[in-house]
């Protein structure tokens, strides 16, 4: 099922193709001494069509003792996300080429075959080691806990399979060879435990994706949850009535400004406060008029936006609203035109932004901090509150249409199942990269980089990864 979903996912075409390449092995050890045998004894089999199926077995032979170490290096990179996409297929095909040079020079592909080991020992074990070390660095990184503990037991699974395999059939084996009506296999015999490898993989498999989530699965399982929980409420209705909330919540709050400045003959302040009443409107009638439907998907209509520009919109929206309890941090080190839908990319920020505010206990001073970075080939923004932060129970079901952690009757829990929706339009992801009971919250949005083009003409904006081009710091 995930691999039907994630088809495009270059990770996922890799695993299973790396799967398929590890059971060639048993495949072909299985044609002379096992299929031929049993074939001859029913007296099905001439002795042509045993060589023609002994002749088969040599492609198989061949795939696993010269490519799956190769394989599992290829899964490490996509894993660690360390090739850009668009270099991906050219990547692959280019690290191939020592293993296509090693097949030319050693491989034979007709009987008799001899397949020496120490011909691809050590190249295998140099792809090996290379591609632990890429599943350890990937770990370590990781930022998101939820997403790291993921890592730490695919890449603990995998490699320890891998390994295994590795010390039985590259360093247990000597030589294969294989004539017309003879098999042999030259080796200490751990090859036959290999079962244990397979068997550990499928126990590990299945405990771990159902318990926790291993190579992505349950991940994936929670995302297609949250897809299928979203396609089926009327998301037009719901999300717009979020929307009426929030956007009434700083009519009010302006209105009631505008009166007091009235009454107090400060009609500058009076004018200002009615002025964001027609920007907040405005906003409001676009998201009316973009959610056509009541049960319709969202539709997204991208166009380039600068960043720097969605960011202080969608801050002075929450300054509006917030008054003097706020003090808003706004850090960007990166900046440029980024491809997104700017009604909802902003009615997102908006939605994050009035979370992590009201997340701040009454009486306390809301501090907010924005930021825009690079991380590797992703466009990071993050919005860090010093709120009440979230329990570790509650932080797993916060993207979970109608959950909400708010005691207010007007919290309907649609908030960030709409900024899930719409961060994965965008080919992104939101996720709790950090909380704590008591001490705040950090959201992460994640985009593609491809989105961002910077813009030259920016201060300081030349190379989309480089990093601390602007700063700068907002108080209200």
């Amino acid at each position: 099922m995930v691999l039907m979903k994630k088809s495009h996912d270059f990770y996922y075409q890799w695993l299973s193709f790396s799967f398929f390449i590890g059971g060639s092995a048993s495949f072909a050890v299985s044609i002379p001494t096992t299929i031929i045998p049993y074939f001859k004894h029913l007296s099905f089999l001439t002795d042509d069509g045993a060589l023609l199926i002994e002749q088969i077995a040599i492609p198989f032979f061949i795939a696993y003792w010269y490519g799956i170490n190769f394989c599992f290096f290829i899964c490490s990179l996509y894993f660690a996300d360390w090739v850009p996409k668009r270099w991906r297929a050219p990547a692959a095909v280019l690290l191939f080429l020592p293993v296509g040079v090693q097949v030319m020079r050693t491989a034979d592909w007709t009987l008799p075959f001899h397949l020496d080991i120490s011909d691809v020992r050590w190249m295998n074990g140099f792809y090996f080691i290379a591609s632990s070390i890429i599943y350890l660095i990937s770990c370590i990184r990781e930022q998101d806990p939820y997403i790291k503990r993921n890592r730490i037991r695919t890449a603990f699974v995998l490699s320890s399979a891998v390994m295994g395999s590795y010390v039985s059939d590259f360093l247990g084996m000597q030589q294969i060879v294989m004539e017309h009506g003879y098999f042999n296999i030259e080796s200490n015999g751990a090859w036959k435990y290999n079962s244990f490898i397979i068997l550990w993989i499928v126990l590990f498999f299945i405990f771990y994706s159902i318990k926790y989530g291993f190579m992505g699965i349950k991940l994936r399982i929670e995302e297609q949850r949250n897809d299928y929980s979203m396609q089926n409420m009327t998301k037009g209705t719901q999300i717009l009535n979020h929307t009426i909330k929030n956007e009434l919540q700083k009519i009010r709050y302006l209105n009631t400004r505008a009166l007091t400045s009235l009454e107090q003959n400060r009609t500058e302040t009076a004018a200002a406060a009615l002025q964001s009443i027609d920007t907040v409107t405005d906003h409001l009638l676009e998201m009316v008029n973009r959610i056509r439907d009541k049960a319709e998907e969202i539709r997204l209509e991208p166009r380039e936006q600068r960043l720097g520009h969605l960011i202080d919109g969608a801050a002075d929206a929450i300054k509006t609203l917030a008054g003097d309890r706020l003090e808003l941090r706004v850090e960007l080190s990166v900046d440029g035109w980024l491809t997104c839908d700017h009604t909802h990319m902003k009615e997102v920020l908006n939605n994050l932004l009035l979370n992590a505010f009201e997340a701040v206990p009454a009486g306390q001073k809301a501090v907010i901090r924005i930021q825009a970075r690079t991380l590797g080939s992703k466009l990071l923004i993050t919005v860090q509150d010093n709120g009440q932060g979230i329990s570790e129970e509650n932080a797993s079901r916060v993207f979970a249409p109608f959950f909400s952690t708010k005691k207010s009757a007007h919290s309907y829990g649609l908030g960030l199942s709409y900024c899930y929706a719409v961060l994965q339009k965008h080919g992104g992801k939101i996720t709790v990269e950090k909380t704590e009971l008591g001490k705040g919250t950090t959201m992460q949005l994640l985009l593609p980089g491809k989105l961002l083009r910077t813009d030259t003409s920016i201060p300081g904006v030349s190379d989309f990864a480089k990093p601390n081009r602007r700063s700068m710091k907002v108080k209200h």
